[in-house]
């Protein structure tokens, strides 16, 4: 019984492990910051309530240009009106080197 307990227990770790390794990225070098929210739904529950508070908070605390997630979708919003005209003229918005 105590080895059904140690093993289930590894076998807990283990998942765990994985999922924290495959689910979650890392904020590359020049990526706009993330905004924290829940490990599970991200921003999902702040911008259901209500999205308009939502982003003029996350303006507020990160500037102009901030990434938020929802489950496991990273949206990069740009809150710029002033930018308007450079990011509708770029083809590619990949912010890798």
């Amino acid at each position: 019984m105590a080895i059904a307990t140690i093993l289930l227990g590894l076998l807990m770790a283990g998942l765990t492990y994985a999922y924290f390794k495959l689910f979650y990225r890392k904020q590359r070098q020049g990526e706009p910051p993330l905004v924290p929210g829940h490990f599970l739904w991200g921003n999902g529950k702040q911008f259901m309530q209500h999205a308009v508070k939502f982003l003029s908070q996350s303006r507020e605390k990160h500037g102009n240009i901030f990434t938020i997630r929802f489950l496991n979708q990273y949206w990069t919003m740009v809150l710029d009106i002033h930018s308007y005209e450079l990011f509708a003229r770029e083809k590619n918005f990949d912010f890798d080197a």
